[in-house]
C-alpha cells in the first residue's frame, strides 16, 4: 500500500525524520490521543492516520482534528471501507515512506518528547528494534497499579525472547522498528501469523540489528475492557485461557522458525553457525509449547469442554452477552434485574 492512497492533511515543514502510525477503530479516548501525536516536539514526524472502518463518527472526529493541525508534521488521513482487523496495521506499516516508523495507539497518550527519544535511542544503539518503559492508566485517565515486571534499560537477548516469546516490552502500542524489520522477512499478514504482530516484530529486531528497551515512561498507556491484551495472554486464569494463550504463542514460535528459514534460504553459501543455533533452539520452544498445548486442551476435554470456531460476529454477540450478565451479578444492575423480575411476575398474576 502506497502513501499515495492517503489524502494529505498538513504538507508539514520539513522532510520527516520518521514515520508514525496511528490507526484507528471506533475510537473512544482519540481526542486526548491524537493532539499528543500532533503535539510531538523536537522532531519532524510523517502521521499516517487509518481508519479501519469504524462505521461511525470516528473519520469525521479525526478530521475535526486534524484539519484545525499547523504545524511542522506531515499529516495524512485514510479511511478504510473494508475492515482489515490485524492487517490494518501492516497496511499502515508498507506506507511510511521513512526508514523508522513508531506505533502510536488510539485510547494511549504520548509524552510530547516520545518521538525525540526514541530517536535519539536507535541512533546511540543501532537497534532495529526499540521500545520504552509506559506510565498505567484507567479508561478515565486516572493511574492505574500495575504488577508488570519492572525492565532496565538494555538490549533484550535472542535467549529471552526466544524463551518467552511474550515479554513487557514486546508492547505493540511502544514499538518503533526500522524499515527492515518488515522488508527482509515474508510479509507479515494474518495468514503468515494470525496474531502476536508485536511479538515477532520484537524478535526480527533482536535477530538482526538488536532488540533496544528504553526504561523510559514515554506514553500513558490506557487500560479498558475491549483491549485485545486481557485475554490474550492469560497464563495464570482458567484452563480455557490458558489454553488460547498458549495456542497463540505457539504460532508466534511457529512464525519464528518460519523467519529463519527465510534467511537461510537468502544466504548464499554456507548458513551462518547463529541461524543454525537459533533455529535448533526455536525447534525445541515448539515442541514445549506444543506439548504444553496437548496437555491443557486434554485438560478441558476431560472436563467435558470442546473447541469451537465461530465467526468473528457470532464471537463478539457472545461476548456481548456475556459482559451483561457479569453486570446483571452486580449492583446496582442486579437490584434493577429483580425489580424487572418482581413487575413481571405481578403482570402475570394480574
Amino acid at each position: 500500500m502506497a502513501a499515495s492512497s492517503f489524502d494529505l492533511l498538513c504538507q508539514g515543514e520539513d522532510r520527516p525524520q520518521a514515520t508514525l502510525l496511528f490507526p484507528t477503530y471506533r475510537s473512544t479516548h482519540l481526542h486526548a490521543a491524537l493532539t499528543s501525536v500532533l503535539a510531538q516536539r523536537d522532531v519532524i514526524l510523517e502521521i499516517l492516520i487509518s481508519d479501519d472502518a469504524s462505521g461511525d463518527e470516528t473519520p469525521r472526529r479525526i478530521l475535526d482534528i486534524a484539519k484545525r493541525y499547523h504545524g511542522p508534521h506531515r499529516v495524512l488521513f485514510r479511511q478504510g471501507q473494508k475492515r482489515l482487523r490485524l492487517d490494518h496495521f501492516t497496511l499502515m506499516a508498507e506506507a511510511a515512506s521513512c526508514d523508522i516508523t513508531l506505533m502510536a495507539h488510539h485510547d494511549d497518550v504520548a509524552q510530547p518528547d516520545r518521538a525525540q527519544r526514541i530517536l535519539r535511542t536507535f541512533t546511540a544503539t543501532g537497534a532495529d528494534v526499540v521500545a520504552s518503559a509506559f506510565t498505567a492508566i484507567q479508561a478515565d485517565g486516572r493511574p492505574r497499579v500495575t504488577n508488570r515486571e519492572r525492565w532496565a534499560s538494555g538490549f533484550i537477548s535472542m535467549d529471552q525472547v526466544i524463551q518467552h516469546v511474550w515479554l513487557w516490552p514486546m508492547l505493540g502500542a511502544g514499538l518503533a522498528w526500522r524499515r527492515k524489520v518488515y522488508t527482509d522477512f515474508p510479509r507479515l499478514t494474518t495468514l503468515y501469523l494470525p496474531g502476536g504482530h508485536d511479538m515477532l516484530i520484537s524478535f526480527r529486531g533482536a535477530l538482526r540489528g538488536g532488540f533496544y528497551y528504553l526504561d523510559e515512561a514515554l506514553f500513558q498507556r490506557r487500560s479498558h475492557a475491549a483491549q485485545w491484551g486481557n485475554v490474550l495472554f492469560d497464563m495464570r486464569g482458567k484452563p480455557i485461557a490458558q489454553e488460547g494463550t498458549a495456542a497463540r504463542l505457539l504460532g508466534v514460535t511457529v512464525a519464528m522458525h518460519k523467519d529463519v528459514g527465510h534467511l537461510k534460504e537468502r544466504a548464499k553459501g554456507e548458513t551462518p553457525q547463529n541461524l543454525v543455533e537459533i533455529e535448533e533452539q526455536i525447534t525445541q520452544s515448539i515442541m514445549r509449547r506444543a506439548m504444553q498445548l496437548y496437555d491443557l486442551r486434554g485438560q478441558l476435554l476431560l472436563a467435558g469442554k470442546q473447541a469451537v470456531w465461530l465467526k468473528n460476529e457470532e464471537f463478539e454477540a457472545l461476548q456481548r452477552s456475556s459482559l451483561l450478565r457479569r453486570l446483571l451479578r452486580r449492583e446496582p444492575f442486579r437490584s434493577v434485574k429483580n425489580w424487572i423480575q418482581k413487575m413481571a411476575i405481578k403482570r402475570l398474576g394480574d
